[in-house]
């Protein structure tokens, strides 16, 4: 018998980056309110990430960026660390399961299987700034300068407090220390 990672499926469009470690594919997200439950409308960008070489067994994570601001009609986000305004999420997807569209509708779906790979809260003035570092980590993911897998949280918890303190980790992106540029 033979294994057939997520179903067989693969994602036809060209990823927006594309890196000697990976590639990534930015999920188009529907304007907040327009996202069929109102907790979605926290998530401020989100890409899905192919990175083959992070881990023997699966090899695509979605990753993601929510803000942690009081929405009405939503159960209030459980913050760890005072003061944060957004969180980084990496999360593996199931393999055995098919890989979610990049066209977020009412219906979409992420098999990621638990516990997360990474969960980091922060703080940053607006979702522009968190956009910015969302794209940071995922070029220096692409880049092969930090892995998606759990097993590199603590690198990821220093990444995050760089970027909350301004700094921009040159080495952990293209060397220039710039983003956007998706």
């Amino acid at each position: 018998m033979t294994y057939v990672k997520y179903k067989g499926t693969s994602i036809p469009e060209a990823p927006i980056l594309e890196g000697r470690f990976g590639r990534a594919w930015r999920v188009n997200l529907p304007p907040p309110g327009q996202r069929g439950k109102k907790d979605l409308d926290a998530t401020v960008d989100a890409f899905l990430l192919n990175a083959y070489q992070a881990h023997p067994l699966w090899d695509y994570w979605l990753v993601s960026m929510v803000a942690l601001r009081p929405i009405e009609g939503v159960k209030k986000a459980f913050i760890r660390k005072e003061g944060a305004t957004h969180e980084l999420m990496i999360a593996s997807l199931n393999p055995e399961e098919a890989l979610p569209s990049l066209t977020w509708n009412e219906h979409w779906n992420a098999a990621w299987m638990t516990p997360l790979d990474v969960t980091e809260q922060f703080h940053v003035e607006n979702d522009a700034q968190a956009a910015e570092i969302l794209e940071m980590a995922i070029r220096a993911m692409c880049e092969g300068r930090i892995s998606p897998d759990q097993d590199y949280r603590p690198m990821w918890k220093l990444f995050i407090q760089a970027c909350e303190k301004g700094l921009r980790p040159a080495d952990w992106t293209t060397g220039s220390g710039k983003s956007g540029v998706m």
